[in-house]
């Protein structure tokens, strides 16, 4: 079987800020580097052929001896596809001009690049000591590949919370109070502040009894919210005859597809008449 090398480039966008820069030697980093990362932490999954990844990007304030107010910016890379190929030669592109990078993992450890076989934290480094950057403000991350293909996430300045979470809502477009032989329909509908997000997703009934349930997606569903307001249309169905009569309690969640938190949830009420 071919791999193709996932190949990465890093690609910051910001603009002039008078906050602490980063440049090469005025942060002191811990040995070995942090294997947890600290919130806010920003995920990002790279699939390129039969190599796939994890990474976790954040940043963390630099150790005793480091310039005042100085951020080290960390990216964790999880193999996701056995031992994976990356290559870290990075790019940062900041007030029009372009600065060489590497992730390493370490201040003074060579460029990695060849198989990935567990977790490993990266440092980004900058290869010109004199080129200097400010990591605390609003950059873009990108990841890119052997061609056209790229990734990326938007982050934003440090101290600036992330936007909130997806909402999922319940919406009947079929009967709600039903009988046997009625058009039982609804839809999902979402509202997402921030980006793009991928969720894993929930929705089922409760019957009259309490104890007996149904899911009408399966589990583990995936599904990508796209910014802004968003619909997802659920197969509808006719009433069939057997059914219990009563109350049935309709629940839609979405969760964290990492750490499985839920986002949000939402219940309507149905029911199921005589």
């Amino acid at each position: 079987m071919t791999r193709r090398r996932v190949v990465l480039a890093v690609i910051f966008v910001t603009g002039l800020a008078a906050s602490p820069a980063l440049a090469f030697g005025e942060c002191v980093v811990p040995k070995p580097l942090p294997s947890t990362p600290l919130q806010p932490v920003l995920n990002l999954d790279i699939s390129r052929a039969s190599n796939e990844a994890r990474m976790y990007l954040w940043r963390q304030r630099c150790e005793e001896g480091s310039d005042a107010g100085a951020q080290a910016l960390y990216v964790r890379i999880t193999p996701v596809s056995p031992s994976p190929v990356v290559c870290s030669f990075v790019t940062l592109i900041q007030n029009s001009r372009q600065i060489d990078a590497t992730l390493r993992t370490g201040a003074d450890a060579a460029t990695f690049c060849g198989r990935l076989f567990t977790p490993t934290t990266f440092l980004v480094v900058p290869l010109r000591k004199d080129i200097h950057f400010d990591n605390t403000a609003p950059f873009t991350f990108v990841v890119q590949g052997d061609g056209n293909e790229f990734d990326l996430v938007e982050v934003p300045a440090l101290g600036v919370p992330p936007p909130p979470p997806p909402t999922v809502t319940i919406v009947a477009t079929g009967c709600t109070a039903c009988r046997v032989g009625d058009l039982a329909e609804l839809r999902l509908h979402f509202v997402n502040p921030g980006p793009a997000r991928e969720v894993e997703l929930k929705l089922g009934s409760r019957f009259p009894d309490g104890a007996t349930s149904v899911l009408f997606l399966g589990r583990y569903v995936e599904h990508t919210v796209p910014e802004g307001e968003s619909d997802l249309a659920v197969p509808s169905l006719i009433v069939p005859e057997g059914l219990p009569f009563g109350t049935y309690v309709i629940e839609a969640s979405i969760l964290d597809p990492d750490f499985g938190t839920t986002l949000s949830h939402h219940v309507a009420l149905a029911s199921l008449e005589r």
